[in-house]
């Protein structure tokens, strides 16, 4: 999307309420209102422009993308960048208004840009980037960088114009081959520029002047000088970016440089006029630097870089260089001559001193005199070729006999062949001849610097001169190419030796005359002679012949006459031209010392300003300084803080260390320890105040056998080693961990753990026989569980009893459990194995229970058993025997030994009288064979008539 950018300064206000009001819709472009400062509050200044707006009003936001028949308000106080395709707005910093233009030529070359005028500083170097690009720039009233001047209420019907001419030339053929040689010739182009420049030029001033065809856009180029010179600043200023700093400055190197240092001389003056922020001037610095290094020439350079934009002498003074100029610089030379910092580059103190920058108008101010070398490659400067004239004659003014000169090639045709030697033969580098005398600038354009006339047109133009013809050779402009001696009497003396064109004759008359002859020719191309009065004071009339060269193209030849046959009576009065001669040469002499004084004033000013400049950068760097100072000593309270902190930590660290029951050390590539902490030292038998003061003196224990190999091995590179076993003296066992301690990708010691894994292993040992003591218990278990299932089974005679009795005999065996679980499965006393396990069938307070004999321990299997049989004798005095009546009672009668139980007795009394039974019961049966076989013991069951006696004996008990 197509972007015109309106630049509004605080105190435009009116103009730009009036620009926004008359922008139409279908432009097909945004336009983007750029504020400079101090604007008024942007809810105010919004609301006043969609009052009178035809198309939409809004803020611009940061990414967003233009949007075509809107306009967009950058907010006050930030700047905008165009990147993307969108819109990025950044704080305001600088000059907004240039960096905006700058990017808005990067990324839509074609963009349009008007300037309201107001009291602040337009921006030069945004504007001058847009052009460059193909930009146009508009101004609202006066303004020198503006291509066209409108009013602010015609200024959107310009800009809509000239986008829709760019649309249509953008689909249509662009200027033919022939109609770019005519307009090179129009211009005076000794050679013409590259076609596709050329071409770009033209529709770009095509646009401007409202969209005109290639064939009516030169008829305006012949009819108006003005354009011809806009047209050839536009192509003058392409071009100049073909001649990149970089080959310019290799060709001073080699051809001006080094013959100067040749020289014997104590030191050497350096003019770069139109040095804009510096760049070439630092460059050709650079350069001398690196010869008066190498040669060990310390004689001292000075370099004057002038311009007339201030900003652009701040940003050289302050030393800054450009990013990109720094990047096309060769690596050891930006190395050697800029400084990096958070910003971009700055140059070296060095080469900031060789270089002086001034304010100086090169049409307006005097020359800096006693040069030795002069560069100007800036289009701008030449771009007009009356402006190149006299910025050539000051040129030459300035230069000491055998100076240099660099120009654009374009230049080389405005130099007097005679008064400068061309080095080279693309004309970019000229010196100046020692017998250089009369005029210092020639206004012939005939032929190539360098070109040298053959003996034939030397004897040619010999012979003309000598009979004093009065004529000259022109280009199709009027302008001349050369001119006889006394043609030159009848030249107004804008300067000695300094003439333009036709237009310059005496005479108006003549120079009307020639010039319509020119027109008729050049369009006709046949002879024309005209025939004119003649001057004040003269009675007779004159006669102007014009013919084309039948040897070169584009060149004419112009004749004066005089008399009514073509004679040439002009010699008859040619008398006083040795007194008007005088009198040039005595005016060439007056402004010569008035120009000697103004050029060495001129440059006491520069180097006034220059030092008024570093007085203030001083004063900066002075203001720096303190604020570095202070932030220094911030940073140095902030180390002071953080050493103290890593002080604590480090002592945290070494706490850690020293008290961790972890074995820690290093152990060097000799196999000494490097240091090791307490622990370790505890592990290996050493002393630890050995091991933290010397280190170095103590070797690795030889009693760690092939845990000291296996250290050698990492130290000779293996691979990290975890989980060794290292056996140590009093039946400890240690496991250690052998890593690598690498210093630059290289091992230059190996650090190991060690850990104390004794009581682990004996916890790990123990919990291995409790897993296969629990496995021969739960083995157990479940054998009587089958058995006492399979039992109850067969003495049941339906499901009810079944479920009955064995949920009665699971549960006991259950409580017994749960008492064993209690106590951890250790061994569990008889006499509370006896209350638990029968006090859900009586009240113990009562004594219908009583337990005699001293309490013994058993280990948790036999518990099991007894508490099941104690389970069955209980349940059966319930149901039959002596708890079946309230006055029955029970004794266990218990008898021990050194080996723990060595009898057992269950004594019922006071009950129903007993019968022995018929069939064996589960109580016999558990009694006779499970608790037999589990406690080794022999059961007898007495069924006395008095009540059940049962005695359990261990075997082999006394």
């Amino acid at each position: 999307m197509m972007i015109a950018a309106i630049c509004a300064p605080p105190d435009a206000r009116e103009a730009l309420v009036a620009c926004v009001a008359a922008i139409r819709p279908g432009s097909g472009l945004c336009w983007v209102v750029l504020p400079m400062r101090r604007t008024p509050a942007d809810a105010e200044l919004l609301d006043a422009l969609r009052v009178v707006a035809r198309v939409p009003v809004d803020m611009a936001e940061d990414g967003l993308a233009p949007v075509a028949d809107r306009v967009l308000v950058v907010p006050g106080g930030q700047g905008a960048r165009v990147a993307g395709g969108v819109l990025r707005l950044v704080p305001e910093d600088g000059s907004p208004l240039d960096d905006c233009l700058s990017s808005l030529a990067e990324s839509e070359p074609a963009g349009i840009a008007v300037l309201l005028p107001g009291g602040v500083t337009l921006p030069t170097l945004g504007a001058r980037a847009l052009q460059a690009a193909g930009g146009v720039v508009l101004a609202v009233g006066s303004a020198t960088l503006a291509d066209r001047e409108v009013t602010a209420e015609d200024a959107p019907r310009v800009v809509t114009a000239i986008h829709q001419a760019r649309v249509a030339q953008a689909a249509g053929d662009g200027p033919s081959n022939e109609q770019l040689d005519r307009a090179a010739r129009l211009l005076g182009f000794a050679d013409r520029p590259r076609p596709a420049l050329l071409a770009a030029r033209m529709l770009r001033r095509m646009a401007i002047e409202g969209g005109l065809a290639p064939e009516v856009y030169l008829a305006q180029l012949r009819r108006d000088p003005a354009e011809r010179q806009r047209l050839a600043r536009d192509v003058m200023q392409g071009t100049a970016q073909e001649v990149s700093d970089a080959v310019v400055i290799d060709r001073l190197r080699d051809l001006v440089l080094i013959p100067l240092l040749q020289r014997k001389q104590a030191g050497f003056r350096v003019w770069v006029p139109g040095c804009g922020q510096g760049d070439l001037v630092y460059q050709l610095a650079m350069r001398i630097i690196e010869l008066t290094t190498e040669r060990q020439d310390r004689r001292p350079w000075k370099i004057f870089g002038t311009d007339t934009d201030a900003l652009a002498l701040r940003k050289a003074r302050s030393g800054d260089y450009g990013a990109e100029a720094a990047a096309a610089l060769d690596p050891g030379r930006r190395a050697r001559f800029l400084r990096r910092g958070d910003g971009g580059y700055t140059v070296d103190l060095a080469l900031r001193e060789l270089c002086v920058f001034a304010e100086h108008d090169l049409y307006a101010d005097a020359p800096f005199g006693w040069l030795d070398l002069v560069v100007c490659l800036r289009p701008a400067l030449l771009g007009r070729p009356e402006k190149a004239e006299v910025a050539l004659a000051r040129f030459d003014y300035g230069l000491q006999a055998d100076g240099f000169l660099a120009v654009l090639p374009q230049m080389a045709p405005l130099l007097d062949p005679e008064g400068f030697e061309p080095l080279g033969e693309d004309g970019l580098l000229f010196r100046r001849r020692k017998t250089h005398g009369g005029a210092r600038v020639s206004a012939m354009r005939g032929h190539r610097p360098g070109e040298r006339l053959t003996e034939t047109a030397l004897a040619e133009r010999g012979v003309l001169q000598m009979l004093g013809t009065v004529f000259a050779s022109v280009d199709d402009t009027g302008r001349f190419i050369h001119v006889s001696a006394p043609m030159r009497a009848f030249l107004s003396p804008v300067r000695p030796g300094v003439a333009y064109g036709l237009q310059d004759l005496r005479d108006p008359a003549r120079a009307h005359a020639a010039m319509e002859a020119l027109a008729e020719v050049r369009d006709e191309g046949r002879e024309i002679a005209v025939r004119t009065s003649a001057g004040e004071g003269a009675a007779a009339k004159g006669e102007v012949r014009v013919t084309a060269s039948a040897e070169q193209a584009g060149r004419y030849l112009v004749v004066l006459c005089d008399g009514e046959d073509g004679d040439l009576p002009v010699l008859e009065r040619v008398g006083a031209v040795p007194w008007q001669r005088r009198l040039d040469r005595l005016q060439w002499r007056t402004e010569s010392a008035e120009m000697a004084l103004s050029s060495a004033n001129r440059e006491l000013l520069a180097l006034n300003e220059e030092l008024q400049s570093s007085n203030r950068e001083l004063r900066i760097s002075r203001g720096e300084l303190e604020l570095i100072n202070s932030k220094l000593q911030a940073f140095n309270r902030e180390l002071l803080e953080s050493s103290a902190q890593l002080e604590q930590q480090n002592a945290e660290l070494q706490a850690i260390y020293d008290g961790v029951p972890v074995g820690l050390g290093m152990i060097g590539k000799d196999m000494r320890w490097l240091r090791g902490n307490r622990f370790l030292a505890e592990l290996f038998g050493l002393d630890p105040d050995a091991l933290r003061l010397a280190p170095g003196d103590t070797p690795v224990p030889v009693q760690i056998g092939d845990f000291a190999a296996r250290i050698e091995a990492v130290l000779d590179g293996a691979a990290p080693l975890e989980g060794i076993e290292i056996s140590a003296a009093q039946d400890r066992r240690l496991v250690g961990d052998i890593f690598p301690v690498l210093r630059d990708g290289e091992v230059t010691a190996a650090g190991i753990a060690v850990r104390d894994v004794t009581s682990e292993r004996a916890l790990e040992e123990q919990k291995d026989l409790l897993t296969a003591e629990l496995q021969h218990r739960v083995k157990n278990m479940l054998a009587v569980v089958r058995a006492v299932t399979r039992f109850t089974a067969q003495r049941s005679g339906d499901k009810t009893e079944l479920a009955s009795r064995l949920s009665q005999r699971l549960a006991s065996m259950g409580r017994t459990f749960e008492l064993l679980s209690d106590g951890g499965w250790d061994w569990q006393g008889l006499r509370g194995l006896a209350q638990s396990s029968l006090a859900a069938f009586v009240d113990l307070s009562d004594e219908r229970f009583i337990y005699q004999g001293e309490d013994v321990a058993l280990p948790p299997e036999e518990a099991q058993a007894i508490g099941l049989a104690l389970h069955e004798l209980g349940t059966n005095a319930v149901k039959y025997g002596a708890w079946s009546v309230p006055d029955g009672r029970v004794v266990l009668d218990v008898v021990t030994s050194g080996e723990g139980l060595s009898r057992m007795t269950w004594r019922e009394t006071g009950g129903p009288e007993v019968v022995p039974p018929e069939r064996t019961g589960f109580g016999a049966f558990l009694l006779g064979t499970i608790l037999g076989r589990q406690l080794q013991a022999t059961v007898v069951m007495d069924y006395r008539p008095e009540g059940l006696c049962v005695t359990i004996s261990r075997m082999g008990a006394g």
